[in-house]
């Protein structure tokens, strides 16, 4: 910055002492100004990240509490469950009012448009996996599922569920990183998940056929599946808004 400057001559002591100040000092104070704003505007983009983390840690204790209880948990780990829904929910709410506010009062453009428009969608997907936890919670609490004559089925149903998770811990944690690497092993995990899924239904429907007095069980497993892939899709959607906030693209499309 150029500062002007204008010289006082004093007079010290028998002789003449040159000094130098600057001049223009509103352009200093104007400088540091915007200093403190920006300073203040990098904390609050801390803290909103931070806060998906939390929420993030919230989705996947619920997730985790959710596949136990469909693999022979207590029915009464639902209500904890149930906390978790109430706590994502209030968390939801918090950092969409925390993204509005940095885009009502700072305005933000290029990086940090792109950082904050991506947690404001991501949040969204975060919160539809919690909600799914919930939803599987719910089935498992009323089924009575008992491991079926097939092995085969069982061990496929455990690791579609692995699958499913483990996308959820790789998506947030690609977020949280900024890893675009990560983000496009998910996208590729994907497919595995969804031909789970597909196998999974076919079983259930030969099954169906095959002993019609498990039909409600296997309706309810179907049901369970259903919401796996669903959370797995989501995960899918994390990931793509890793690559927004690093690139602008989404979905092969420039949206920033």
């Amino acid at each position: 910055m150029r500062i002007k400057w204008k010289k006082i001559f004093l007079s010290i002591i028998g002789g003449i002492q040159l000094w130098e100040i600057p001049a223009d000092w509103q352009n200093i104070e104007n400088w540091e100004g915007r200093r403190s704003v920006r300073m203040g505007y990098d904390k609050d983009l801390r803290d909103l990240e931070q806060a998906l983390t939390d929420m993030g840690e919230q989705v996947q204790n619920a997730m985790a509490a959710a596949i136990h209880m469909v693999f022979g948990g207590q029915a009464s780990e639902f209500e904890q469950i149930a906390q978790h829904e109430s706590e994502m929910i209030q968390s939801e709410q918090d950092i969409e009012h925390r993204c509005m506010t940095l885009f009502l009062r700072q305005q933000p453009v290029a990086a940090d448009l792109r950082n904050v428009s991506a947690i404001l969608k991501a949040v969204t997907d975060y919160a539809r996996i919690g909600h799914f936890a919930l939803e599987i919670a719910e089935i498992a609490r009323v089924m009575d599922r008992q491991a079926s004559d097939n092995e085969q089925f069982d061990q496929l149903l455990h690791q579609m569920a692995r699958d499913a998770v483990n996308m959820v811990t790789e998506a947030f944690s690609a977020f949280r990183l900024r890893d675009l690497k990560l983000a496009e092993q998910v996208k590729q995990e994907d497919d595995i998940v969804d031909r789970a899924f597909n196998t999974i239904k076919a079983e259930l429907a030969q099954c169906i056929s095959k002993a019609p007095e498990r039909i409600d069980m296997a309706l309810d497993e179907l049901m369970i599946v259903k919401y796996l892939e669903r959370v797995a899709d989501h995960a899918v959607n994390v990931a793509g808004w890793v690559e927004f906030s690093k690139t602008g693209v989404y979905d092969n499309k420039r949206l920033v």
